[in-house]
């Protein structure tokens, strides 16, 4: 016996299996965080849902962020709503700090936990009756893996404008 020879199929096997774990190896330096096509789910509310002309409504935004996603405190979160003729006057609430962290505490920069945003919205007292959409924005930045993104949503609160 002259030695033994392995079969073609043995080095072939090798092979792929080298092959494969290039691809791997090669993909984890190559692969960059990407940030979640939606960051946070928005879920919008309005107090009263029924009201009167010339009243005031508040329109709630609370935030669910997706796993691993943080919402950031700078620049802030901001909700806007549009003005409307014989409606609303375009009003906004911002909620966050104004300034960023010290370079050596950026880890302050995240929320911990955000309460719902109330932003109070006065009726123009010659609102007329029916059912009207509340458009507008909200505006934050979050943050996966050190990265932070700006995310700009639109919204629409639904209100309802009855005889008092």
């Amino acid at each position: 016996m002259v030695g033994t020879r392995r079969p073609p199929q043995s080095s072939v096997h090798d092979l792929l299996l080298a092959v494969l774990a290039w691809v791997v190896v090669a993909h984890s330096f190559a692969a960059e965080p990407h940030p979640p096509a939606e960051p946070a789910k928005l879920h919008l509310s309005v107090h009263p849902q029924v009201t009167a002309p010339g009243s005031q409504v508040e329109l709630v935004v609370a935030f669910e962020p997706a796993a691993g996603v943080k919402i950031a405190r700078y620049p802030g979160v901001k909700v806007r709503v549009s003005a409307r003729d014989g409606l609303i006057a375009e009003n906004q609430l911002t909620a966050g700090d104004t300034k960023p962290p010290p370079p050596d505490q950026l880890d302050r920069n995240y929320f911990e936990s955000l309460d719902p945003l109330r932003l109070k919205v006065q009726l123009d007292r010659r609102a007329p009756l029916g059912r009207h959409e509340l458009e507008g924005d909200v505006t934050y930045y979050s943050c996966t893996d050190g990265l932070c993104s700006r995310n700009k949503v639109r919204v629409k609160f639904p209100v309802q404008v009855a005889g008092s």
